[in-house]
C-alpha cells in the first residue's frame, strides 16, 4: 500500500467520524492530501500554482507556509476574493503569506517562487530553486536561529529590534 493510499484512508475514515458527530475534518481531501505529501520546510511555489480552484489553494498554502489549517477569520477574510482571476488570487495570497510574520516563525523555505515582488523589472523571475540554494539572507537568517539566545538578544539590541 503506498503512502497516498494510506493517507486517503485515514481521511476518509476520519471524515466519516466527523459527519457521524455532525462535524466536518475542516480541511478538503486535495489539501490534506497535498500536506501529507509535502515537505515539512521547503513550499515549492511553481508546484502549488498548479491548484485551479482557489478555495483548495488557500487551504493548501495556509498547510504549506504555515503549518496550520486556516481558520475561521483567514476564510473570512479571503472568501471575497475567490472570484478573482486565479493568478491574481494567488499572487495576493502567497504575497500575504509570505510576509507574514507567522510564516517567518514557521521557518518554511518558499521556492520557485513565481510570484516574487523581486520580478520588478519584468525580465526573468528571481526565484530560489532546490538546486542552487538559498539567498544570503535566508543563510544569516538560518545562521541567526542556530545562535544561542544571550547572541540572538545581542543583536537584537544591534539592530535596534524591540523584543
Amino acid at each position: 500500500m503506498t503512502d497516498a493510499k494510506i493517507y486517503s484512508d485515514i481521511f476518509d475514515i476520519v471524515s466519516e467520524n466527523y459527519k457521524k458527530t455532525g462535524g466536518s475534518f475542516g480541511v478538503s481531501k486535495t489539501a490534506y492530501l497535498h500536506l501529507a505529501a509535502d515537505n515539512p520546510s521547503d513550499v515549492d511555489v511553481y508546484e502549488l500554482s498548479k491548484e485551479n480552484d482557489n478555495r483548495v489553494f488557500l487551504e493548501k498554502c495556509y498547510m504549506s507556509f504555515l503549518k496550520r489549517l486556516a481558520d475561521e477569520r483567514a476564510f473570512e477574510s479571503w472568501t471575497p476574493r475567490f472570484e478573482l482571476p486565479k493568478s491574481e488570487y494567488q499572487r495576493l495570497l502567497v504575497i500575504t503569506m509570505i510576509g507574514s510574520a507567522e510564516y517567518d516563525r514557521a521557518q518554511i523555505r518558499a521556492y520557485n517562487n513565481i510570484y516574487s515582488q523581486k520580478n520588478v523589472y519584468g525580465g526573468k523571475l528571481e526565484t530560489i530553486s532546490a538546486t542552487t540554494g538559498m539567498t544570503m539572507p535566508d543563510k544569516l537568517l538560518k545562521l541567526y536561529r542556530k545562535q544561542p539566545e544571550f547572541l540572538k538578544k545581542i543583536e537584537r539590541k544591534i539592530a535596534g529590534i524591540k523584543n
